[in-house]
């Protein structure tokens, strides 16, 4: 390494055994050790600023409730940004102060990936040869803030930050009758189908379910529509939990 003072790096030789060395050349010596401490003290490499550890990267790491985070274990970059330890067999990640992603052995999870499941608790009407999207008045569990049974409750609609790949899984439950010629389960993706399930109409209950993986983006909205062409009104699902028409949507990354 170049040193920064004196201007110019001394020129050593190597000492022959009973040879002292004279106290100059000690002199030249400390001169090259002060230079270079002083570029690791100022934070440079060759007189050159690089880039240093502040306080706030190594702090203590103190969980709360909720999966909250105070201060990180190793920070990266920001306050609140890093990495810790929840117990002896896990590693977290936290951003904005808050869990992320735990890491064990044997899984990774994250308790603020999106994904939601919702049904509908009673039976709805669908009239005949008219595609209809479903509504749903209840949720399994909504993390993210997917879903609402009062505005737009048809529809999964994925959060803001939340773009990525989502499976989508619906199931309707089909009221038994062999009237028509077909019953058709769609996903839809922002108004489009993607999916269409068609069975063959029967005497007993039926109760097909339809998948779709895809990319979605913020903003996207996720619907589960049903069709039939039995000429009359014709009921889906019902008010016990066996016969709830359901949808899910799952961020998988």
């Amino acid at each position: 390494m170049p040193a920064s003072f004196p201007s110019a790096a001394k020129t050593f030789t190597s000492r022959a055994a009973g040879q002292v060395i004279a106290s100059a050349h000690l002199n030249d010596l400390q001169d090259e050790v002060n230079a270079v401490e002083t570029d690791l003290v100022a934070g440079k490499v060759g007189g050159v600023a690089a880039a240093r550890l502040t306080a706030q990267t190594f702090t203590g790491i103190q969980q709360v409730p909720g999966g909250a985070v105070a201060a990180v274990g190793l920070g990266v970059g920001a306050a609140n940004v890093g990495l810790y330890a929840s117990s002896t067999s896990t590693l977290e990640v936290a951003a904005a102060g808050v869990k992320a992603i735990g890491i064990t052995a044997t899984a990774i999870s994250s308790p603020v990936q999106p994904r939601c499941s919702v049904f509908h608790s009673v039976a709805q009407t669908v009239q005949t040869s008219s595609a209809t999207a479903l509504t749903f008045d209840s949720e399994t569990f909504d993390i993210g803030g997917l879903h609402s049974t009062s505005v737009s409750p048809t529809k999964v609609i994925i959060p803001a930050g939340g773009d990525g790949h989502y499976l989508v899984v619906g199931d309707v439950y089909f009221i038994g009758s062999a009237a028509g010629t077909r019953r058709d389960v769609y996903i839809y993706v922002n108004g489009v189908a993607q999916v269409d399930i068609i069975l063959v109409p029967n005497a007993n209950a039926q109760r097909p379910q339809a998948t779709w993986l895809g990319p979605l983006v913020a903003t996207d909205f996720v619907e589960l529509f049903v069709n039939h062409d039995v000429g009359a009104p014709l009921s889906v699902g019902n008010n016990s939990p066996g016969q709830f028409n359901r949808l899910s949507v799952t961020k998988l990354w």
